[in-house]
This record gives structure tokens, C-alpha cells and sequence, in this order.
């Protein structure tokens, strides 16, 4: 009988500090005072040590589950502004990229006009169709464009990996990571009625084949195996 109402008793506790307009600061007050009770009684009366215990109990568990609460509310406010400003890394990435591209495809465009080689690291090669050409004067050419090349294949190389190594700090992960990303699986598992899919879907296709596009296609499959789970 007596743990029957002992045991409701702990019930009502709980019920009552679980509501969430106590403030957390009383019921830490309360919790020191009742464990300053128990600490310092003398001659403890059964039932009043019983619902002692009980209330000390409740308070520990209560305030424990707040605490988890903060967390995880904290952890989801983490993982939502790491990857709002993985949204921004590759909308700011998209801006800047075509016009590197531009440039990079322009210079190209102009080697390979003037009868030129163009490799793939940058590199300007005369070729026969330039025989008529005076050596000195096509030399010197050459020179030009392949620094020009060389120059517009490293800024295009540098911003795609700024942006690798922005996003991964981002997301707390790396190419090829066989854990993936905590940020990614937090965000998929909350988010569920957002598209978090698209911004990486529709940057893959217009990329170039690098590092970037490994990333983001790593990325997209973490989303749909997060969203699997959820």
C-alpha cells in the first residue's frame, strides 16, 4: 500500500515539474533544498525521507531531461545555420564560377583560333598549321597565352577548392568520409518538409568534373539515406 502511493506520488512529481512554464532555476532551488534536507536529517520520519527521495528523484529526472532538451535544441540550431551557410557557400560559389569559366573558355577560344594547342593543365602548344608563322614572334605568343591559361585554370581551381574546404568545415566532414556529415543527418532528420535535396541536385550537372562535384554528390546521397531513416 504505502509503495503503491509512494510510487503515484513520484508520478505526480514528475507530471508536475515537467511542465515547462516552471522555470529551470526553481526547480534546481527546490532540488538543493530538498538534498540539504536529506543530507541533514537527523532522525528521519519514514514518510517524510520517502517523498524526500521521491521529489530529489523527480527533480534529478526532470531537470537531466531538460538538459537533453537544450541540447538537442542546440544541436539543431548548430546543424540549421551550418547548413544555411552551406547554401550561401555554394550560391556565392555559382556567381563567381561562370565568370572564370568565361574567361577560361575565352583564352582557350583564342589559342586555339590562332592555330594553338591547348592541354588540359593549362599548357599552349604551336602545332604544324603554324609553320608560316615567324618563330620569335609565335613564341612569345604562346608564352602569353599559356600564362593567361595557366593563370585562369588556377583561379578556377582555387575557388572550387575554397569552396570544397568551406563546405566541409561547414558540415564537419570530407570527401569520401565514412561517417558523412552529423550536420546533414541532423538537418534530414528535421527538416522534413523542405526540398534539401535541390540546391545540391541542380549544382552537380553545370560543374565541371572536380573535387566540388564528388562532394556534393557524396552530400546528396547522405540527404536521401538521412531522409530513409526518418
Amino acid at each position: 500500500m504505502g509503495d503503491a502511493s509512494t510510487a503515484l506520488t513520484a508520478h505526480d512529481f514528475l507530471e508536475t515539474f515537467r511542465n515547462p512554464d516552471l522555470p529551470r532555476e526553481h526547480l534546481q532551488q527546490l532540488l538543493t533544498t530538498v538534498s540539504g534536507f536529506l543530507d541533514n536529517l537527523a532522525s528521519p520520519a519514514a514518510e517524510a525521507t520517502a517523498i524526500a527521495l521521491q521529489l530529489e528523484r523527480a527533480l534529478e529526472q526532470v531537470l537531466a531531461e531538460r538538459d537533453a532538451a537544450d541540447r538537442a535544441r542546440d544541436r539543431r540550431r548548430e546543424a540549421r545555420d551550418r547548413f544555411l551557410a552551406v547554401m550561401t557557400e555554394l550560391r556565392d560559389f555559382m556567381v563567381e564560377l561562370p565568370t572564370l569559366l568565361d574567361a577560361e573558355g575565352a583564352i582557350g577560344k583564342a589559342a586555339l583560333g590562332e592555330g594553338f594547342e591547348v592541354h588540359s593543365d593549362g599548357g599552349v602548344r604551336t602545332t604544324p598549321d603554324q609553320a608560316g608563322v615567324e618563330p620569335g614572334k609565335l613564341e612569345l605568343r604562346r608564352v602569353e597565352l599559356e600564362e593567361q591559361m595557366v593563370a585562369a585554370i588556377a583561379a578556377r581551381t582555387a575557388l572550387i577548392s575554397d569552396a570544397v574546404d568551406r563546405i566541409c568545415e561547414l558540415l564537419a566532414t570530407y570527401p569520401g568520409s565514412p561517417e558523412g556529415s552529423w550536420v546533414v543527418r541532423e538537418v534530414a532528420g528535421f527538416a522534413t518538409d523542405l526540398d534539401l535535396a535541390e540546391p545540391f541536385a541542380t549544382t552537380i550537372p553545370v560543374l565541371p568534373a572536380c573535387s566540388l562535384q564528388d562532394l556534393l554528390i557524396q552530400i546528396l546521397a547522405e540527404i536521401d539515406r538521412g531522409r530513409s531513416r526518418t
